[in-house]
């Protein structure tokens, strides 16, 4: 179990200073209890039981000296995790922080409590891309509570559920790691343009001699909104050059360790596609402009790192083949190893008593 699980932790998360409003976050197992027993709300009506998402509005303290709050709750398992925000003040700040002192919460920074909180605010503030800043914010506001609540309640659709948020997992590895895609292929094939018309500058030396890539280039964009480190590698094939043989085997060891390789081909010279390639590939044919009328194969995309013709449609099947499935608005994907090894569990469960 981690801090804020089995310990009452209270953390200030916005900067120190004069603010109009500040957050101070409340997580551990008696965060509720302590909450409920300082609040009152603008109602005047008791607090019903409170649910992941809601939103309380009141004032927090006790005779004048109680604040005017708004309250989210941000999920309730494995512990309750509040963010309360109040005036920006340093004094309302201290003095809410030890009103929950008083009850045994542990003051912290805010580094140690979103560590506390599956590190989601965290990995938020690294986000590359507005669009994986999106998913790791549906994280932070109870995404993955709200599927295991749904797993324990709805046991006929329990594998269901989890075998969707499993088919996430690759997505939520590179919410803040980029993927990483190798552009390979025989020598003059295009490979450094069609990388330069992909990131719309010129980052790698192009040059019509064969093998004047000679090292792995790295460029590092976003398609799609998804952040891709993208390779360029020397051209494979038969040569005596003992510098070119040293940046095919780079080339070699780089088409290793990636998610995926894009295999060129020039439109202008014979088919050469690859027979044995370990990693997922996309083939792709480059140099159309000096070839139009050739014949197309289906799935395979045709593109001009000169003119730019088919580079959004390649792009479009690049990031399908890097993100098959993508997530609803909302909806909970793997940040850890503890969340699906904890879904594991109850799709295991589940199938061991016949569900």
């Amino acid at each position: 179990m981690k801090p804020g699980e089995t310990e009452n932790l209270i953390a200030c998360l916005t900067p120190p200073g004069k603010g109009a409003v500040a957050t101070v976050a409340v997580q551990g197992p008696n965060a509720w209890t302590a909450f409920e027993e300082l609040f009152r709300p603008m109602s005047g009506k008791p607090v019903a039981c409170p649910t992941a998402a809601s939103m309380l509005i009141g004032k927090l303290g006790s005779g004048d000296g109680a604040d005017d709050v708004v309250v989210a709750v941000k999920s309730l398992v494995p512990s309750p995790n509040l963010e309360i925000h109040c005036h920006g003040g340093a004094e309302v700040v201290r003095y809410l922080i030890e009103l929950f002192q008083a009850r045994g919460f542990r003051v912290v920074d805010w580094r140690t409590f979103v560590s506390a909180s599956h590190g989601f605010v965290e990995r938020l503030a690294h986000a590359p891309t507005l669009r994986t800043a999106s998913i790791l914010l549906d994280q932070t506001q109870g995404a993955y509570e709200r599927l295991l609540a749904r797993m324990k309640s709805e046991t006929e659709n329990r594998q269901q559920l989890g075998e969707r948020f499993l088919s996430l997992q690759s997505l939520g590895n590179h919410l803040v790691e980029p993927w990483r895609v190798v552009i390979a292929g025989a020598p003059n094939v295009g490979k450094s343009s069609l990388v330069n018309a992909i990131a719309g500058y010129q980052r790698s030396v192009v040059s019509a001699t064969a093998g004047t890539t000679r090292d792995v280039v790295a460029v590092t964009l976003a398609i799609d909104g998804w952040p891709v480190e993208m390779c360029d590698t020397a051209g494979l094939g038969d040569v005596a050059d003992e510098l070119d043989r040293a940046g095919m085997a780079q080339a070699r060891l780089a088409m290793q360790e990636v998610e995926l390789i894009v295999w060129v081909i020039a439109a202008d010279e014979e088919e050469d596609w690859p027979t044995h390639i370990h990693a997922q590939t996309l083939r792709v044919v480059n140099k159309i402009d000096l070839a139009p009328r050739r014949k197309r194969d289906e799935g395979v995309p045709y593109v001009s790192a000169q003119t730019g013709e088919g580079i959004p449609e390649f792009l479009e099947m690049l990031s399908a083949a890097l993100v098959p499935t993508v997530p609803l608005p909302g909806e909970a994907a793997p940040v850890n190893a503890d969340q699906i090894r904890l879904v594991r569990d109850l799709m295991e469960a589940t199938a061991d008593e016949g569900g």
